[in-house]
C-alpha cells in the first residue's frame, strides 16, 4: 500500500512539474494509417480486396464555408485573419 501511494504521489509531482505547452500555438498533426483508394472517372478505384464503403460527392467550397462547424478551425481563422486557409480533404465515417 505504501509503495502504491508513494508511486502515485511521485507521478503527480512529476506531472505538475512538467513544462506547459507554448501559448498561442495551434498545430494540427497526425498520420493517415488507412490505405486510401484512388479516384478515376468519378469512381473509386480501390485495389483488389479493399472494401469499398464510400461514395463520391461533388464538393461545393462556398457552401462548406457557410456551414462549417469546426470550433478549432474557426478559432485559427479568427486568430490569424491575414493568413489564407484552404480545405484540403474531408472524410466522413
Amino acid at each position: 500500500m505504501n509503495r502504491a501511494l508513494s508511486t502515485t504521489a511521485l507521478a503527480a509531482i512529476l506531472f505538475m512539474l512538467a513544462p506547459a505547452a507554448p501559448a498561442g500555438v495551434v498545430a494540427f498533426r497526425g498520420a493517415i494509417v488507412e490505405e486510401g483508394c484512388a479516384v478515376r472517372d468519378q469512381r473509386l478505384a480501390c485495389p483488389p480486396g479493399h472494401p469499398i464503403d464510400a461514395r463520391l460527392e461533388r464538393f461545393d467550397a462556398d457552401a462548406a464555408r457557410r456551414h462549417l462547424r469546426a470550433p478549432l478551425f474557426a478559432y485559427a481563422v479568427t486568430r490569424e485573419p491575414e493568413r489564407s486557409w484552404r480545405l484540403i480533404e474531408v472524410t466522413y465515417r
